[in-house]
């Protein structure tokens, strides 16, 4: 791998520039190409996933212009001290999550 030294305003640059992304690591600076992911042959799985989660942006959109969902969300983030985006996403996920069933339980110490 070649090294080479960067001036100033170049070792604190970090992410998307173009088509290259810049990671910063304890070694120093590294610069990657962007994945491409236009080939990329998605598991229905995952593609019911990501339209989950779009559906859960979709819902944190909602909430934050309502105010009265706004005010009752940010009181249950205050609670659990985590950000708004987190608690709507998560209770949007709670709420629409496909039912699950348990896994058995695995036995310890041998046979």
């Amino acid at each position: 791998m070649a090294k080479s030294r960067l001036n100033t305003a170049l070792t604190a640059l970090r992410g998307r520039v173009g088509d290259l992304i810049f990671k910063q690591y304890d070694y120093g600076t590294v610069v990657t190409r962007a994945p491409r992911m236009k080939n990329v042959k998605w598991s229905p799985a995952q593609i019911a996933h990501r339209q989950q989660v779009k559906a859960a942006g979709a819902f944190y959109r909602a909430v934050v212009s309502d105010p009265t969902l706004k005010k009752k969300f940010e009181a249950v983030a205050a609670k659990k001290r985590i950000p708004l985006s987190a608690a709507t996403l998560a209770e949007y996920m709670k709420q629409h999550s496909p039912t699950q069933t348990p896994k058995p339980a695995r036995r310890r110490g041998g046979v």
